[in-house]
């Protein structure tokens, strides 16, 4: 760290917290602010889904693939607010393979 003039320096911790049923994954990303902010990633794998080509992913043992993720930031102990949104949906080709169909965003602190 640098020296400061005034004293004050930023400090950033972050904690991960894992799944621990299915893939050991981080499923909560916190990351802290000198200010109090607290930024939130929340991680939604194919484990926490089933149906369609998600039941064929976790046949084949593909458990550690992202399918949602979302943001939040807790604003020094006053309010959560989300802050977006990505969500992967995925298809079976006819030759058994599986690809993503499209990817959705929501950009809740910009929204279009």
């Amino acid at each position: 760290m640098r020296d400061n003039p005034t004293g004050a320096y930023a400090e950033t911790s972050t904690n991960y917290f894992y799944n621990m049923v299915g893939n050991y994954e981080p499923s909560t990303i916190a990351t802290g602010q000198s200010n109090g902010d607290v930024y939130y990633k929340y991680i939604k794998y194919t484990t926490d889904y089933t149906g369609g080509a998600i039941t064929t992913l976790l046949q084949n043992n593909i458990v550690a693939l992202p399918v949602a993720t979302s943001t939040a930031v807790f604003r020094s102990g006053v309010y959560t607010k989300y802050t977006g949104e990505k969500v992967t949906e995925f298809t079976q080709l006819p030759n058994g393979d599986i690809k993503p169909s499209r990817i959705l965003n929501k950009d809740l602190l910009n929204p279009s």
